[in-house]
């Protein structure tokens, strides 16, 4: 088994004997055609992995999707750029990144205890699911009084009187009882023993195989359920259930649409991977609406959507939906994330940044009617500055302000502060006019 470890846009050598940090012809067809898969299921691109990664004659190129595949004879795992830091410390921002976007608290000891002990992001999630799992476990299962129907030699509950007198007629010697009974085959744990059986598949870590066939042992009484058929909709979390509910969100992340299973001949393989620019909208999204919530102003994200145009019968078309509306005093500030690297000035006196965006940057602050637009990348030390506005553009008619700016991600402690910085409106003028 070869594991292999890559940053976005990171090239991994094709060679015949597979050596030096290389995989062979056919491990990188395995690789392709696991990311072709991983793009069917994610919805991205033509459908031919390119979005994924990307095969040359002598190499495979990795693109903005992160995360881990696994195929029959290779593990790789696809992590961001942040080049200020190490494989483990990039894996560690990484989880904290998913656990923001998915709304599960996560300390920064445990994050990166498990970073530096596990080898890969899939086993860093299995681990932490583990962990969590036996603290709630030792504490006893969840239990729901259940209600039951059932025909016995003597009454228990009450008697169900219709169906005696139906059903039970030639039968006399069976009372129809109905009765309530606790019972620890609940959805919540059906849910919770699922995710051990599909993380038992996966894993290849022999610690979290141990951990999970230790759980798989706690949940030996409860209902076995296929993943399609789990009963999400009829879990109920009370006061009682408090240590399930981040246990619950972790498993309907790694259940619900972030599997992606992948088949090379008759060799199946796994994939749990994430598009960087969604993963970046919504960590910094969720921080920027916590951030905006303590400082008294209104935070949208994906939304509140318009339409920039209507059709000659006047029905609205064209809808738009910035990823972020916030909404203060000062007035609406529209903020947009992009996942990409910018440059420095002296390379680009634009930045890098797309033409395109800031079209659209415009249509938005016409739109809401927005006097402040930001673009917001992640920062990297190329830039020669710090992380923040790094330019700053104007609309002589309007005096509409569009601002490039950056948020560094590898200080994970700072992050909040950045957000809160970002909505902060500036007093100064704008140091670039566009024309």
């Amino acid at each position: 088994m070869v594991s292999i470890a890559l940053s976005e846009w990171e090239h991994l050598p094709i060679r015949a004997d597979g050596a030096d940090r290389s995989v062979t012809p056919d491990q990188a067809d395995q690789l392709i055609a696991g990311a072709i898969a991983v793009e069917r299921k994610l919805g991205m691109g033509s459908g031919e992995g390119a979005s994924v990664l990307v095969r040359t004659h002598k190499a495979l190129c990795a693109r903005q999707v992160v995360g881990v595949l696994a195929t029959a004879e290779t593990d790789l795992e696809i992590m961001p750029k942040i080049d200020t830091l190490g494989e483990q410390g990039v894996r560690n921002v990484l989880v904290h990144m998913l656990a923001r976007a998915w709304d599960l608290p996560i300390s920064d000891g445990e994050a990166a205890l498990f970073s530096q002990q596990e080898k890969t992001l899939l086993e860093v999630l299995i681990r932490l699911f583990c962990e969590r799992l036996f603290k709630a476990v030792h504490r006893g299962l969840s239990r729901r009084y259940l209600d039951h129907e059932e025909d016995l030699p003597s009454l228990r509950g009450r008697l169900d009187i219709q169906r005696q007198f139906s059903a039970n007629i030639v039968t006399p010697n069976r009372l129809a009882c109905q009765f309530s009974e606790l019972s620890a085959d609940i959805a919540l744990n059906q849910i919770l023993k699922a995710t051990v059986a599909q993380l038992s598949k996966v894993s290849r870590s022999m610690r979290n195989r141990r951990l999970l066939m230790e759980l798989e042992l706690a949940f030996a009484d409860i209902s076995r359920m296929g993943p399609d058929r789990l009963p999400w909709d009829r879990v109920h979390l009370d006061r009682t259930d408090t240590r399930y509910k981040d246990l619950f969100q972790l498993a309907r992340a790694l259940m619900q649409r972030r599997w992606q299973t992948t088949t090379t001949g008759k060799q199946a393989g796994t994939a749990l991977m994430f598009e960087m620019n969604t993963l970046f909208e919504d960590f910094i999204g969720r921080h920027v609406r916590s951030s905006g919530r303590a400082s008294g102003r209104s935070v949208s994200l994906q939304g509140p959507r318009h339409f920039i145009l209507k059709d000659e019968k006047g029905a609205p078309r064209f809808a738009t939906k910035p990823d972020i509306v916030v909404k203060g005093a000062e007035g609406i500030h529209i903020i947009d994330t992009k996942w990409k690297r910018l440059v420095s000035a002296d390379v680009d006196t634009k930045r890098g940044v797309s033409q395109a965006d800031v079209y659209q940057m415009l249509a938005y602050g016409q739109v809401y009617e927005a006097k402040r637009l930001t673009l917001l990348y992640p920062h990297h030390r190329g830039l020669g500055q710090e992380a923040g506005v790094v330019a700053t553009f104007a609309m002589p008619q309007t005096g509409v302000k569009l601002e490039i700016a950056t948020v560094d991600v590898a200080l994970l402690k700072s992050v909040p502060a950045q957000c809160l910085d970002l909505m902060c409106w500036p007093s100064a003028p704008a140091i670039a006019v566009a024309s």
